[in-house]
């Protein structure tokens, strides 16, 4: 079976490893000239793990854990609420922090030259024939048996899938940074909460670099262009003070990301023989924190399902009927989380704060762990 992977994210090259080590001929197409290397922090944990091991790539990305082992929770201008044991979600047999751009290696080390990586390469026309795919590639158009879109948010193949796939938008924007600095602490992560809707959470990813995630709800801008995300940020967070004008001061402009949470809602992931995955086909937003977990473990369960029935139609609808419900609960998870995560009432923020002092640290534990509990 000749397969075109369409993506060479998390989700494209876990199904091409799978398929391949399955016995397919897969070509992946990625429309950029390298592989992602944006690296900010992942939080690996559940059933992802266990998919990690078939791969044979725990002990590579272990060499690479983030140092992550608290998280301490602060108010806008720096007053400490909570310092959160998170130890047991960055352990051996439990855990993982990682850089994405470390995953994403490690997953392109897998296919390795089992599969043909074709960079530069946009899957600019995708159709159905009578016995199987055809796709224009650049310049070029090739047949294949199958065609998986596995290329994101903004997915080219799923117009071929499900052309009213709808993008619903949380009303989240959020600008992923990079930059160095030095704290006190040699094992951290920080999230600062403030009113309004907007909080950012800090993780140390070596002795002097951080990555940071800055949250705004409910914003009358536009999402800002990398070049423009400090002064966006200037504004946005205005009310803050302690280290966070200091960061915003200090971030690595071209190594920033900005963007919108919404989540890909489609009735459908297959039409005859193409079919989509990963963010293409679900995608939790990136409040759910869980977008690597389903890209890898929704990806493994399809390749799966396409090995052990050669029937594509059969297997694909088999995929869909059992992970479709795992991914709208995660959904619906993401979307409350906003609630009690960015809360826009300053009375609403101060009342978390002080649930969170008086919690004990047993039931924060529980909480932690329940995020979780969500089959990916």
């Amino acid at each position: 079976m000749r397969v075109l992977v369409a993506g060479a994210g998390i989700a494209g090259l876990t199904v091409a490893h799978w398929l391949a080590r399955g016995g397919a001929d897969v070509v992946v197409a990625e429309q950029s000239s390298r592989l992602d290397a944006r690296g900010y922090g992942l939080n690996l944990v559940g059933q992802c793990l266990s998919v990690l091991d078939e791969m044979g790539l725990r002990d590579m990305l272990e060499a690479q854990r983030l140092p992550v082992r608290q998280n301490r929770v602060l108010e806008r201008d720096g007053t400490l609420v909570r310092q959160l044991d998170i130890s047991e979600f960055n352990s051996p047999g439990s855990g993982l922090f990682i850089r994405r751009s470390a995953l994403q290696k490690a997953l392109a080390a897998a296919a390795g030259t089992s599969v043909d990586l074709r960079l530069n390469t946009p899957v600019r026309a995708i159709e159905n024939t009578l016995d199987g795919v055809r796709a224009r590639l650049g310049a070029s158009e090739e047949s294949f048996s199958l065609a998986i879109g596995a290329d994101g948010i903004h997915s080219a193949v799923r117009q071929a899938v499900c052309p009213d796939a709808a993008s619903k938008s949380l009303n989240v924007q959020y600008v992923a940074v990079t930059f160095d600095a030095r704290f006190d602490d040699t094992e951290g992560a920080y999230t600062i909460n403030g009113p309004g809707g907007r909080a950012a959470t800090l993780t140390m990813v070596s002795d002097s670099e951080w990555t940071g995630l800055f949250w705004v709800r409910n914003s009358m801008e536009p999402v800002p262009a990398p070049h423009e995300a400090r002064d966006y940020l200037t504004r946005q967070f205005s009310a803050f003070s302690w280290i966070v004008p200091e960061i915003i001061e200090r971030i690595d402009l071209h190594r920033s990301y900005c963007g919108e949470a919404i989540q890909i809602r489609a009735n459908r992931w297959t039409n005859g023989r193409v079919t989509i995955v990963g963010d293409a086909a679900w995608c939790l937003s990136p409040v759910a924190a869980r977008g690597a977990a389903a890209s890898l473990v929704g990806a493994s369960q399809l390749a799966n399902a396409l090995t052990a029935d050669r029937d594509v139609d059969a297997a694909c609808a088999r995929f869909e009927r059992e992970f479709r419900p795992v991914v709208e609960r995660a959904q619906q998870v993401a979307a409350r989380t906003i609630e009690y995560m960015l809360p826009l009432d300053e009375g609403d923020a101060a009342m978390q704060a002080r649930y969170l002092r008086t919690m004990s640290e047993e039931a924060i534990q529980q909480a932690m762990r329940a995020q979780f509990a969500d089959g990916l």
